[in-house]
């Protein structure tokens, strides 16, 4: 014990002695030397935090994947739209999910991304969903003449189902136009399927409009002078050279 005193002692004189010798050069180097310790062990715990981070997603995304096996969510051949990107699911993996666009893309989301945002499967249940046209005539236009002909051209065009029965809504008076909507089922099983649907739609609306008489109306101002007195109008014919 004495002998341990005596050596605190003697390195308590020495520092005493020395502490105020110690150099400007050497307290610089002090300080870079820890610096640099500091900066490395930032670093390290910096790429540490990054491989956590990673192995976190990474795990996420298998649980994700075997509850979507489990739950059946979507199911390879759903056609599946995930932020405002519609394709059908190709493959179901442990990791992401690949679905095919109907540009022949094939785009890889990880499973996580099925239990963290809103995902619309248009054929979770079956292949049949409702879809609409919707259509403006002139004002002036008969209206029941207009549903009549709606109810028609949903009736001709192919894959368009008889039931559950198709139906029109007269919508709104619009700025320029009487606003109609025809609703339908249609049954889809290709990305494409709908819009070629729709389209057909259409184009039987704009053949039974033209014998009907009936116009499509399109966008046009009317535009009032409120003036104290009548206008003069002078109307100029331009030189000949």
């Amino acid at each position: 014990m004495l002998l341990m005193d005596h050596q605190a002692a003697a390195w308590r004189k020495r520092y005493t002695m020395v502490k105020g010798k110690v150099s400007l050069e050497e307290l610089k180097t002090i300080r870079e030397t820890t610096q640099t310790n500091i900066a490395s062990i930032s670093r390290t715990l910096q790429v540490q935090q990054n491989y956590l981070v990673s192995l976190q997603n990474l795990i996420n995304n298998f649980i994700s994947g075997f509850m979507i096996l489990g739950e059946r969510p979507i199911n390879i051949g759903d056609l599946i739209e995930v932020d405002n990107v519609l394709g059908m699911v190709g493959e179901i993996g442990a990791r992401c999910t690949r679905i095919r666009t109907g540009e022949n893309i094939h785009i890889l989301i990880p499973n996580s991304t099925f239990l963290e945002k809103d995902i619309t499967n248009w054929t979770h249940s079956d292949k049949k969903i409702r879809t609409n046209v919707t259509e403006g005539v002139a004002y002036g236009s008969p209206v029941k003449t207009v549903q009549e002909t709606l109810l028609e051209s949903v009736r001709k065009p192919p894959h368009v189902l008889k039931y559950p029965t198709p139906f029109v809504l007269f919508s709104e008076f619009g700025d320029n136009a009487l606003i109609f909507h025809v609703y339908f089922w249609v049954e889809i099983r290709r990305i494409i399927k709908r819009r070629e649907i729709e389209s057909n739609v259409r184009f039987k609306i704009d053949e039974l409009f033209a014998k009907e008489g009936l116009v499509i109306a399109f966008p046009q101002r009317d535009i009032h002078l409120d003036t104290l007195k009548p206008l003069q109008i002078n109307i100029e014919h331009g030189s000949k050279n």
